[in-house]
């Protein structure tokens, strides 16, 4: 009855939410897919289904008893009884257990999500933003997408610290860390920027991740160390069910996002995978949902994990979304981690295991002095021709 109640509130606030946009009294575009997606690619063998799934396969499942089956059936209605009353105990007993596992999926995923705000000290070339990240590091290293961490170039332009972005947690969102920029990959610059300053920007989701430091806590009750959540290194399979978390403000007005934005989530199921260029699994799809609209990128596709500390992992960063009148409509895509981890190593030249080893101060001064001003560069000849 509750998750029938949940599924015809959802449908309600979608249907609102189209009303609204429909008539422009909210704005309905999001960060879309290019019109040439990624090539699909087909997954060998059976996918990993999901528990309950199985579960409830087998619940609808008819068979016919064997004989011995039969004989050993109960011999008197208090036998049966008690047996169906001891089965009915056991299913109580995994319900309860897989919704705790479902639970702590939650709160582990939503504790791990950062909202990064960009503002800016007045009109200027760009407008601030809100976006969503994920700690993958208790030292502070927060994964996000290129299309969100490009701003930190541009902190300078047109005037020094013109633009600043801060990690902000919890529900409300309070601003926690002030960031600087760790890595961002150059394919993603040179391939896309042109579109730094399109009203409706599009995007097949290709290196687009990007990696952000905490320089320090601006609040003193600021975690430390960060909940953080480990990359998973295999690729994800249609059929897996997966939690979305992030800070959707797709339909918020500047005065909310600033001071009432709360972090929301939404269980999914992985849908159609794809590849931009071999038979790997570079991105997929995790359908629609709450957090398919603007501020939900960079936000955590996370997955039960029981190798990991917390009991969860990131299987993928949202990126991408097509667009629709609802979010109910959209198909919300993802960077697999496995994408990124191979893509991190063909950029930077390292595992990003080997580089979070290292001094990451350094990396950060290194990163900003050697490859940022080539970078900077590309992005400001755009706005300013």
């Amino acid at each position: 009855m509750v998750v029938f109640l949940k599924e015809l509130l959802t449908l309600f606030i979608s249907g609102l939410l189209s009303f609204l946009v429909f008539f422009g009294a909210l704005p309905g575009a999001v960060i879309a897919p290019e019109a040439t997606v990624p090539v699909p690619v087909e997954v060998q063998g059976p996918a990993d289904v999901p528990a309950t799934v199985s579960s409830s396969t087998a619940d609808n499942a008819v068979s016919a008893e064997t004989p011995d089956e039969v004989s050993q059936s109960p011999t008197s209605i208090e036998e049966y009884l008690e047996g169906a009353l001891l089965a009915l105990e056991e299913r109580e007993e995994d319900r309860q257990s897989l919704k705790a596992l479902s639970q702590g999926l939650n709160d582990t995923a939503r504790s791990a999500v950062v909202n990064i705000l960009c503002t800016t000290q007045g009109a200027g070339p760009v407008n601030p933003i809100s976006a969503s990240g994920v700690v993958i590091d208790p030292r502070g290293v927060i994964l996000t997408n290129a299309h969100v961490a490009q701003y930190l170039l541009l902190k300078d332009f047109p005037t020094p610290g013109f633009v600043e972005c801060v990690a902000r947690t919890g529900s409300p969102a309070t601003a926690s860390y002030r960031l600087e920029l760790l890595f961002l990959p150059p394919s993603w610059v040179v391939k896309n920027a042109q579109k730094i300053d399109d009203e409706r920007p599009t995007g097949n989701g290709e290196h687009d991740y990007a990696l952000l430091r905490v320089v320090e806590a601006v609040r003193p009750d600021a975690p430390s160390p960060l909940p953080y959540l480990p990359l998973v290194s295999e690729s994800p399979l249609p059929g897996v069910a997966v939690l979305l978390a992030g800070y959707p403000a797709g339909f918020l007005g500047g005065t909310i996002i600033a001071q009432e934005l709360y972090a929301a989530s939404s269980n999914a199921v992985v849908g159609d995978v794809y590849t931009f260029n071999a038979n790997t699994v570079d991105l997929f799809s995790v359908g629609g949902s709450i957090l398919a609209q603007q501020g939900s990128s960079g936000g955590a596709v996370a997955v039960a994990n029981a190798e990991s500390d917390s009991g969860a992992a990131l299987l993928g960063l949202i990126v991408t979304s097509s667009d629709g009148a609802s979010t109910a409509s959209r198909d919300l895509r993802a960077l697999s981690t496995e994408y990124i981890l191979r893509d991190f190593s063909a950029e930077r030249g390292l595992t990003l295991s080997e580089f979070l080893a290292l001094p990451l101060a350094n990396e950060a001064l290194r990163f900003v002095s050697a490859s940022a001003p080539t970078l900077s560069a590309l992005l400001i000849a755009e706005l300013t021709q």
